[in-house]
């Protein structure tokens, strides 16, 4: 990739950034070196060349004042961009700009938009929701935008801004639900943009209902009883299993989200493992010997629904 990369203003540098290391904890900051509306709409990574206000230094170097270059009226000016890899071999790209009209530099919002900004807490708060941003969440200026979806419906889609916006840190927030009593602790938040769904469990205080998101979208409160469905995967009850190595159960949930998965084989607990996917592995050891086993699955949801599952096999 690019190492370096700095502009010139009539020959002066202005700003650039230098890739010298990024630590573990900077890695969601590419967020804002890239065009992040371009990158989340499917396009490629188009690096920016100067730093977002709400992002941290680290690989920007900001060699003239701030970076904005002022744009006079009827004046030219003369840029040039250089690009290094790690070796130094430099390419280069030259070009004229010049502003014909006056800008407005600070227009007005219009109606339904609120000014957010980087570097403060930024407070939302309607009849159906409220969240607020702490400070280092934003990287940019952004006019924000809220809207209820569906308002008819028994659980209204709440349009929260735009995916396409990146945010740095979570932020909790809350939407106001009438939920009967008896499924109060059933509830889950969908967030939804495009085809990617995150579900999260909920915390409730009277008609409140609160969960953690790092990203903007479309946000549902839904009741969740449906219990995990547990998949065994070429094993079956009764089987004579001592040609397989393993034992693999494929589990599946419409949150997606579980809680708790366990297993016993004859009334002892047995590790299986599971690699952040849907199915679990328990490669036979020494707590199966040879002779009729009884396993027992157990798996909950994130809202506590709850499914077990008894087999039987020999080896």
């Amino acid at each position: 990739g690019i190492y370096e990369a700095i502009l010139f203003d009539n020959e002066q540098p202005v700003v650039g950034f230098q890739v010298d290391n990024i630590s573990y904890d900077e890695t969601r900051d590419m967020n804002a070196h890239i065009d992040h509306k371009f990158r989340s709409s499917g396009g490629s990574y188009l690096q920016h060349l100067s730093r977002l206000p709400g992002y941290n230094e680290s690989i920007y170097k900001m060699i003239k004042g701030d970076g904005v270059i002022s744009l006079e009226k009827d004046s030219v000016h003369q840029l040039r961009i250089e690009v290094k890899d790690p070796n130094g071999n430099t390419a280069v790209l030259r070009f004229n700009i010049r502003s014909a009209v006056e800008l407005n530099d600070d227009p007005s919002p219009v109606p339904g938009e609120h000014e957010f900004h980087p570097g403060v807490i930024n407070i939302f708060e309607s009849d159906a929701v409220s969240f607020y941003l702490p400070e280092n969440c934003l990287y940019d200026s952004i006019r924000f935008r809220y809207a209820e979806l569906n308002s008819n419906s028994a659980n209204p889609v709440h349009q929260v801004h735009t995916a396409t916006v990146p945010i740095h840190g979570y932020f909790t927030l809350k939407i106001k639900g009438n939920i009967p009593p008896p499924v109060k602790d059933k509830v889950v938040m969908l967030r939804y943009s495009g085809s990617k769904k995150d579900f999260k469990e909920t915390s409730h205080s009277n008609d409140w209902y609160a969960a953690s998101f790092r990203e903007f979208g479309n946000f549902q409160l839904l009741i969740d009883t449906v219990a995990p469905v547990i998949t065994p995967v070429r094993f079956k009850d009764g089987m004579h299993a001592s040609k397989l190595s393993r034992l693999a159960f494929n589990v599946s949930d419409n949150t997606k989200e579980l809680r708790n998965f366990t297993a016993a084989l004859d009334g002892k607990w047995i590790r299986f493992s599971n690699d952040k996917g849907r199915t679990f592995v328990y490669v036979f050891d020494e707590m199966c010997p040879p002779g009729e086993h009884e396993l027992i699955l157990s798996v909950e949801d994130c809202v506590g629904n709850r499914t077990e599952k008894k087999y039987h096999f020999t080896r």
